[in-house]
Formats: C-alpha cells, sequence, structure tokens
C-alpha cells in the first residue's frame, strides 16, 4: 500500500484501521457482529471520496484478524472471525459497485466503449 498512497494517506488508514478495531472488540463484546457490519456499510462512501479501493479494506481487515488472532487462542477467534468476515463481504458487495478506485483492464474498457 505505501507505494500508492503518500505518507498522509497512509497515516489516515492507519488511522481509520483503529475504528476498524473497534467495532471488531464491540462485536466480540456483544456476541454479535452487527456493530461491524453496520460500520462496514456506513464507510465505503468516505472511502470512495478518498479514492480507497474497497480492496484496500479487505486487505486491512485480513491483516486486522492475523493481528488479533496472534493475542487470542483459536478457541476465543469465534466472534472476531464472524465480525471479520461480515466486514469483508460488505466491502466486497461495494467493490462491485462502479465507482470504486481500483484498476481497470484498459482492453476491457476499450471493448466495453467500443473502441
Amino acid at each position: 500500500m505505501r507505494d500508492r498512497y503518500d505518507e498522509f494517506a497512509v497515516r489516515r488508514l492507519l488511522r481509520d484501521t483503529v475504528a476498524l478495531i473497534d467495532r471488531v472488540v464491540e462485536s466480540m463484546a456483544a456476541g454479535d457482529p452487527s456493530p461491524a457490519e453496520t460500520y462496514a456499510e456506513a464507510v465505503p462512501p468516505a472511502y470512495r471520496r478518498r479514492k480507497v479501493p474497497m480492496d484496500d479494506l479487505i486487505t486491512l481487515c485480513d491483516s486486522v484478524h492475523d493481528a488479533v488472532a496472534s493475542l487470542l487462542s483459536t478457541s476465543d477467534m469465534g466472534p472476531v472471525d464472524e465480525a471479520i468476515f461480515r466486514m469483508k463481504a460488505r466491502f466486497a458487495w461495494h467493490r462491485r459497485i462502479a465507482g470504486d478506485a481500483r484498476k481497470r483492464n484498459r482492453l476491457l474498457q476499450a471493448i466495453y466503449k467500443g473502441a
């Protein structure tokens, strides 16, 4: 990610990762993945304005999962797994909507435009 973003953008993503972790912790405390899913449903418009692709958010979710897995035992990972899975599913759903900042294949774009 560091090659795509400048230092300021990376710091903003790390700041936002703290909010993502907070929602996972809330989901663990409640035993319900809905706080994490609600968060993942609410944040994509802000990331679209900043031109951050949903794939990067999915990567952040995977990184958070790995970090939490290094701290907790496997028996305690059930709520975390469910919360992260739901967040990734919402981000993947939003990825398909037009306007995602991911790179597209130039050949397919040319064919689609009828060039």
